[in-house]
């Protein structure tokens, strides 16, 4: 059995990076975060629990406000792009009658 896990993880190397690997770390990483707050609570007096959500409230808003960031910058990407689509069209109808 350990043959051929071992296989299977060389072969996946080989592939190379996995797209959604990224992805899971992350969800990884927030699971365990939510884990740690899950034993917060359940370990913490009334005063302690606030303290933990309100830092679990801190954590997901911030994961957030980087979605909003990237979002903006998108739209920005987009918008630039409209602009120079714009711009070439009314350079092209000007252009031919010239």
């Amino acid at each position: 059995a350990g043959r051929l896990e071992e296989r299977l993880a060389a072969e996946r190397r080989a592939e190379g990076p996995d797209p959604g690997s990224a992805l899971r770390e992350v969800l990884e990483d927030l699971g365990l975060a939510l884990r740690r707050v899950e034993s917060l609570l359940a370990q913490a007096p009334a005063v302690g629990r606030f303290e933990a959500l309100f830092a679990f409230h801190k954590l997901s808003t911030k994961a957030e406000e980087e979605d909003r960031e990237e979002d903006l910058e998108a739209m920005r990407e987009d918008a630039q792009r409209l602009a120079e689509l714009e711009s070439s069209r009314e350079t092209d109808e000007d252009g031919p009658e010239g």
